[in-house]
């Protein structure tokens, strides 16, 4: 798989793990305007909500993980992996809805303020940093970055300003 084709699937999987959610949300609201009522409905075993998001989104990260350890063999039929992928997605943007809708209405103290919400941008404006099987990093143009080791045991970076894991005594 090269970026293009990369990228176009992440759009794709997007827009149609978006109509599935919307349809999800009919089904799954009874008709409630409010887009997290059955997982709120989960406060009534005294499980936070949000907790109860993280525990669908780990049934199906089970899934995967049964399909890889079955070598792509699942006994349910009418969902498949990448569906099982596909739910996690929409878990994820309800969670995240979720904390936000908490933080804007000041159920919890934090720090922050307001919700920036992500930017649109293009393709062109992303810069990546990959990791090249000779030890130095690559750009999402091919271009290999200057003055960058990586060390393949625990993905630390000499040459950046981060702090290095503690783990990795290759690093040191």
């Amino acid at each position: 798989m090269n970026f293009e084709r990369l990228h176009n699937m992440h759009q794709e999987v997007c827009s149609a793990a978006r109509a599935t959610m919307v349809q999800k949300n009919h089904d799954y609201t009874s008709g409630s305007q409010d887009p997290f009522a059955n997982f709120r409905n989960s406060s009534k075993f005294g499980v936070h909500p949000v907790l109860g998001i993280m525990i669908r989104m780990d049934d199906k990260m089970m899934r995967v993980k049964t399909w890889i350890e079955n070598k792509g063999k699942l006994k349910v039929n009418d969902e498949s992996v990448l569906d099982s992928i596909d739910d996690n997605i929409n878990y994820l943007i309800l969670m995240r809805g979720m904390i936000v809708d908490e933080i804007e209405s000041d159920q919890y103290s934090t720090n922050v303020h307001e919700i920036d919400e992500p930017e649109m941008v293009s393709d062109r404006d992303i810069e990546l940093q990959i990791p090249t099987s000779e030890g130095g990093l690559m750009d999402d143009h091919g271009g290999v970055v200057d003055n960058v080791e990586y060390c393949g045991d625990d993905k630390a970076f000499k040459g950046f300003k981060a702090p290095k894991p503690k783990t990795c005594k290759d690093c040191d």
